[in-house]
């Protein structure tokens, strides 16, 4: 198997973990879910969203359709790429 398949193969099962994870966290009890207010900030042809969650949490979000800009601050991000080896 060439390294494309294999890479394609590998994502297809991370996304599966991550929906599966979402699944999971939908089921949680209002009280432990977490309620974030993003902040929002629009130029001529830039939108910008900004989110501050506390230490710990966990957070699933949609999946891009187009190329994006995303910038942590402050933090060590778990990202997707880090399922795989968990």
């Amino acid at each position: 198997m060439n390294n494309a398949i294999k890479e394609q193969k590998n994502q297809t099962e991370i996304r599966g973990r991550i929906v599966q994870l979402e699944s999971v966290m939908k089921e949680l009890p209002e009280d432990q879910k977490l309620h974030i207010e993003p902040k929002h900030y629009f130029a001529p042809g830039i939108y910008m969203r900004e989110m501050t969650m506390p230490k710990g949490s966990i957070v699933v979000g949609k999946i891009h359709k187009t190329e994006h800009l995303w910038m942590p601050m402050e933090m060590v991000p778990f990202g997707a790429q880090d399922i795989n080896e968990a």
